[in-house]
């Protein structure tokens, strides 16, 4: 009698554990699809932000061959390399406020994209 209460004991145990070992593997599987799906919003974050931030380079660097665009032009102004402009002091001064114009420009985007850029890290340090 003693041997078949210590077999029903071990099987009530047994079966006890085994349904709380399930109970925990599905709370544990439930938790990893949460996850999951929070690395997969947090990937599309790190994709946009490094997309805003490939878009704000291609600025600055548009706005650098501006700038040096207007540079060479005002060089061969004042050198007299051109010749089909009458009024070369008032293009000077246009010249000189679009390139002021450019630099301010090109500092508001360098500012926009480190701000992108430190989203980036902060998503990064998240994973």
């Amino acid at each position: 009698m003693e041997a078949t209460l210590d077999k029903q004991t071990s099987r009530r145990f047994v079966k006890g554990t085994g349904h709380l070992l399930v109970q925990l593997l599905m709370i544990a599987v439930s938790r990893l699809r949460k996850v999951e799906m929070e690395l997969g919003d947090l990937g599309l974050e790190l994709e946009d932000e490094q997309e805003e931030i490939d878009a704000y380079s291609d600025d600055i660097g548009d706005c650098h061959d501006h700038i040096e665009d207007i540079d060479e032009f005002v060089r061969e102004l004042k050198a007299g390399n051109v010749s089909a402009i009458s009024d070369a002091t008032s293009v000077l001064v246009e010249m000189a406020e679009e390139r002021e114009e450019n630099q301010n420009l090109l500092r508001i985007l360098a500012d926009t994209r480190s701000c992108h850029e430190g989203r980036l890290c902060s998503l990064l340090c998240a994973m």
